[in-house]
């Protein structure tokens, strides 16, 4: 009888540690497809979000073009003319003009500057004039919440950052930044 029990403790001792090793091998096999699918992941949100486009002010403010004259169409109403008053152009002059140029998406995890590919545009500032103020203008988000993000331009032509354009969040309330008048 002794002998008997002694030969089924060996047994399930062998049992349980055939399942162990299976167990074991399974983790193992687990972590590496969460491994390699978060990879995946990784490289498609890349792909998809982060395009390298250049942008052209040709491509953000289309150019002006002429439309045909009207053409009279009889009435049978009388048309009456209004005369043109010559302060009306002289308004329009002192008019505000805004323009947005789109520098595209991107994201980043870094602890120093880098460049974020996809985010690149080419502005000729003599298709602008009387240029008062430029802003930078960032909408950003912190997936955790937990850190802090900074952004700027940079000025590949000069290997500069540009004056003024840094602005930074430390907390995910307002991912809407906006920076003081770029110099």
């Amino acid at each position: 009888m002794e002998i008997e029990v002694h030969k089924d403790e060996k047994i399930a001792k062998l049992i349980f540690t055939i399942m162990g090793l299976l167990i074991v091998v399974l983790l193992i096999e687990v972590i590496y497809l969460n491994i390699s699918y978060q990879k995946r992941i990784g490289e498609n949100l890349t792909k998809s979000m982060v395009t390298p486009t250049e942008y052209y002010l040709s491509d953000v403010i289309p150019s002006i073009t002429v439309s045909p004259s009207p053409t009279m169409i009889p009435s049978q109403f009388p048309t009456t003319q209004f005369p043109t008053i010559p302060q009306q152009a002289e308004k329009q002059k002192n008019l505000i003009k805004e323009y947005f140029i789109a520098f595209g998406t991107g994201t980043g995890q870094n602890t120093d500057w880098t460049d974020v590919q996809g985010l690149q545009a080419v502005i000729n500032f003599d298709n602008y004039s009387d240029i008062k103020e430029v802003f930078f203008e960032s909408s950003v988000t912190v997936p955790t919440g937990n850190e802090w993000v900074s952004v700027r331009l940079y000025n590949k032509t000069d290997q500069h950052p540009v004056w003024n354009s840094e602005v930074f969040m430390k907390d995910s309330s307002t991912p809407y930044l906006a920076s003081s008048p770029v110099s």
